[in-house]
């Protein structure tokens, strides 16, 4: 690796040395926002490592000063995948360290993602950072008595959890609606939190979306598109129950892929 050491760095004065630790770079909101990060800090002259908790890699990495991953994947869910929890935060403990051996002290530590959530906040670092992307609730199942006392039931369980991880943590939030579900509704007490949103330009994406491309020419009537990963936790059946309600004289196209993808 062909990157500065300590002593070089300091030289800098200005430069910071921040790692960013994230679930994976597999195809998601996740990846793109991590790798937004990693590209602005080093364009701004800061020493940037990154770790990663899977190996599969699904986009272009920048060149950066340092960089490490888990050298396996994680099993799917269940006892095995809860297991592998400890293996994670003592890869991300061991990451800390290794960067800091290279690099000296980090000025800062981000794990973003929820793997990232549930094994970094294990981990004591004066500058770590813990970085959520997604509601911790979601939205009811259904409606109905059954439906409301098991959604407050989750509530309940799942604050019990989170105030045991995050309480007196750094916390960052991409949104003030996650920020409240976090310490209204679950009762999480960070030590700090911010809420800063994702690092994108809006201007280019509006104007990127108003190309045209094969697909949208090929339709022939008005269409609502869909986007995001087929799984069930985007919840996609419930777009098309919407849909399949309205009164829209049009389509309703989706646009990405998953393992739900057939279905």
């Amino acid at each position: 690796m062909n990157s500065p050491g300590p002593a070089e760095t300091q030289a800098r004065g200005h430069a910071r040395r921040i790692l960013l630790v994230c679930d994976g770079l597999f195809r998601g909101g996740l990846a793109k926002v991590v790798l937004a990060w990693a590209e602005g800090f080093a364009a701004r002259g800061h020493v940037v490592g990154l770790a990663l908790l899977n190996p599969q890699i699904d986009y272009p990495v920048p060149a950066l000063a340092w960089q490490i991953q888990f050298p396996e994947r994680a099993p799917k869910g269940g006892v095995r995948r809860w297991r592998h929890r400890a293996r994670w935060t003592a890869f991300i403990r061991q990451s800390i360290a290794d960067f800091e051996r290279v690099h000296g002290s980090a000025h800062l530590v981000i794990a973003a993602g929820e793997e990232c959530l549930r094994c970094a906040a294990q981990v004591e670092h004066a500058n770590l950072w813990i970085s959520s992307h997604s509601s911790q609730l979601q939205s009811p199942k259904g409606e109905g008595t059954w439906s409301r006392l098991r959604y407050r039931i989750k509530i309940w369980r799942r604050g019990m959890r989170l105030r045991a991880l995050l309480d007196g943590r750094n916390m960052h939030m991409i949104s003030e609606g996650q920020a409240r579900e976090l310490t209204e509704t679950l009762g999480v007490r960070p030590a700090r939190l911010k809420v800063i949103a994702n690092p994108f330009d809006i201007e280019a994406l509006r104007a990127r979306a108003r190309q045209s491309t094969p697909q949208s020419l090929a339709q022939t009537a008005p269409f609502i598109i869909g986007i995001g990963e087929f799984n069930a936790r985007k919840a996609f059946d419930r777009l098309i129950a919407a849909f399949a309600r309205c009164t829209f004289e049009g389509e309703l196209v989706l646009v990405g892929q998953g393992e739900a993808r057939e279905a």
